[in-house]
């Protein structure tokens, strides 16, 4: 996976209003914002100190879209939400509706909401099919209930309804597109670091791809769910070998079923693994009628590694290409950084609005998310070439300048990173090794 700076556990207070308007709701887009960049969300955020949560809502309302609330405006309990324990930022949400007069406008503030849309609840469902737009799971199922409460096959929750804890599922079955469900799982990620984003491909005929999780009993669950309603899983797919990527595999009991991995994977895996079924470069798989999965070879982080991009959902599973937590650890035995920077430019010319990694949130295509570790990536060989400029340096020394107070579990990946940059400034003839130390040429 990747280097992994910190990770909170405890849930921060939380809101957001859903505002309506004559059977349909304003939704934001988010910008490049730490939480959920790039998809489209109600006005709310974190409360401040000694804010219920009523004034939360009021208040962040106001800072993302002008809207003033007066004590008349009602805001009228209606769900509630808990972020999944695999994102960095972790929040307990009160959720309020407000119906919207005619004549008063939300104006987005062109940072946390870089513009927004009135739409109806079905809008906005086709919407997600296609990949124009991203809920995040929490907004998807309060748009099924208000959608539900407003066309009168629900009642409206009562205040009690409304704060009620959320179900456990909620939190451990995260649906963001048709056919694309994350199921995040307890696996051996490097500290702190503790999920693998497994996924369920399809609705009917499933794929579960990178089933990395020690823990496999709420995807066996799930699964277990839809095998109920109809559903049938035809087939595993791998990104890449890496255990993390394949810990739950045979505790799944699908070794029936093939079993799908790049040809420079195919030899990295347990000899216990089945015989694979191949997959290149460009290749295509058709999940089921309408949802196409097209490989994407994309070494750097391991030798075989693959992307998987769903056409029709302009979606992409990055595997271990980018974390929404951290930076991407280039191991020194198997890894490249040179083909890693490479595979990262090709996957930032795909036109996906949705990018889902294997380790952290989803994040939305328009924030940019390969040309920021590229970016990155450019910042820690600036920084090591500052480095080298005073003198020789060994690998040791550079890692404790580079990653200054780090948790001593890291040391490792940060260390394998900087061999890397090194060897990458090699190649290109910028450096040269000099015993055990480092120079300029």
């Amino acid at each position: 996976m990747g280097i992994e700076f910190s990770h909170s556990t405890k849930l921060r207070k939380a809101a957001a209003l859903i505002l309506s308007r004559k059977g349909k709701i304003w939704l934001g887009r988010r910008g490049a914002t730490r939480f959920l960049p790039g998809f489209s969300v109600f006005p709310g955020g974190a409360s401040e100190k000694g804010e219920s949560f009523e004034d939360t809502a009021r208040r962040e309302t106001f800072e993302e879209t002008g809207l003033q609330l007066t004590a008349e405006d009602l805001l009228l309990p209606f769900a509630r939400a808990h972020t999944p324990p695999y994102s960095k930022f972790r929040f307990d949400v009160r959720v309020y509706r407000l119906e919207l007069e005619l004549g008063r406008e939300p104006t987005p503030d062109g940072h946390e909401f870089v513009d927004g849309l009135w739409a109806s609840p079905q809008d906005f469902f086709h919407a997600r099919t296609t990949g124009e737009i991203q809920l995040a799971p929490p907004t998807y199922r309060q748009l099924l209930l208000w959608e539900a409460c407003h066309n009168k096959t629900a009642n409206w929750p009562n205040q009690a309804e409304a704060n009620a804890i959320p179900p456990m599922r909620n939190e451990a079955v995260l649906p963001f597109a048709p056919g694309l469900t994350v199921v995040p799982l307890h696996s051996q990620c490097m500290p702190p670091s503790m999920w693998t984003n497994t996924v369920i491909l399809g609705e009917k005929n499933l794929y579960i791809v990178d089933p990395g999780g020690q823990d496999q009993a709420p995807l066996k669950r799930e699964l277990k769910r839809l095998k109920n309603q109809g559903a049938e899983v035809v087939g595993v797919i791998l990104t890449h070998h890496h255990r993390d990527h394949i810990d739950g595999y045979l505790e799944l009991e699908l070794d029936h079923l093939p079993l799908f991995c790049h040809a420079i994977t195919d030899p990295l895996l347990p000899p216990e693994f089945p015989s694979r079924t191949i997959l290149a470069d460009q290749e295509t798989m058709t999940i089921e009628p309408g949802l196409t999965l097209k490989a994407h070879f994309t070494p750097g982080h391991a030798p075989g590694h693959l992307a998987f991009e769903l056409v029709e959902r302009k979606a992409l599973l990055a595997g271990d290409m980018i974390s929404s937590l951290s930076s991407i650890v280039i191991p020194s035995d198997n890894g490249d950084l040179c083909d890693y920077l490479d595979s990262l430019r090709r996957l930032r010319r795909l036109e996906c609005q949705l990018v889902v990694p294997s380790h952290g949130p989803p994040v939305g295509g328009s924030s940019d998310p390969f040309g920021l570790a590229l970016q990155h990536r450019q910042k820690r060989e600036q920084q090591v070439l500052k480095l080298l400029e005073k003198g020789e340096q060994s690998v040791k020394d550079i890692t404790q300048i580079l990653y200054r107070g780090l948790d001593s579990r890291l040391v490792p990946a940060a260390t394998a990173n900087t061999k890397q940059q090194l060897w990458k400034l090699e190649k290109e003839g910028h450096a040269r090794k000099l015993n055990e130390k480092w120079a300029l040429c």
